[in-house]
């Protein structure tokens, strides 16, 4: 996206002013700051996402963590029908930019540096009166979203790469954390 402006500025800086017209760098200089603002505008959009969603997760309705000893007694065939539903403080993202990082940086009073766009997924929930940022993979964030839209498991783990052995480690870390409220079969 940059590439073009950049060009411009390539072809056009060797030339004396006087062979380029004042239009011309003007038209130039505003292209770039487009662009830097836009790339500013995604990223400290993606920080402001993260924001609200620490907010609404604080705010977010008490709940109880569901007890994890009731899925003990569930039959094998009965886990692909299993609706979880999700505590009322969890917030998925997905964002462009890694807003997150950006975020952690300033709060560690460190210089964030300028992020590269780059998809990125996280959970915001809140666990023992504390509001948690987890940065999740794709394939986290997909099964994830699925959980939380109240698919089923069997289907929610469709979404999953193959070789299920992630799957398991990734729900019981989930489980431990409090995401889920409740389990319906």
């Amino acid at each position: 996206m940059i590439f073009w402006p950049l060009l411009v500025l390539v072809v056009l800086a060797p030339l004396p002013f006087a062979a380029v017209d004042a239009w011309a760098w003007t038209v130039m200089a505003s292209g770039v700051a487009l662009l830097l603002m836009a790339w500013a505008a995604a990223v400290l959009t993606g920080r402001a996402r993260i924001e609200v969603a620490v907010t609404l997760a604080f705010d977010a309705p008490h709940f109880e963590p569901m007890d994890l000893t009731r899925l003990s007694d569930l039959a094998p065939e009965a886990w692909e029908r299993v609706v979880f539903v999700p505590n009322p403080s969890v917030q998925l993202l997905s964002l462009s930019y890694p807003a997150n990082a950006y975020l952690q940086a300033a709060y560690d009073d460190k210089d964030p540096g300028i992020p590269g766009r780059k998809s990125t997924y996280l959970a915001v929930y809140r666990k023992e009166h504390r509001v948690w940022r987890a940065d999740l993979t794709k394939p986290m964030f997909q099964v994830l979203s699925a959980l939380c839209d109240g698919k089923p498991f069997a289907t929610a783990l469709a979404a999953a790469p193959a070789g299920g052995d992630n799957v398991t480690r990734w729900f019981a870390s989930w489980s431990a954390d409090g995401l889920f409220a409740d389990a319906v079969v």
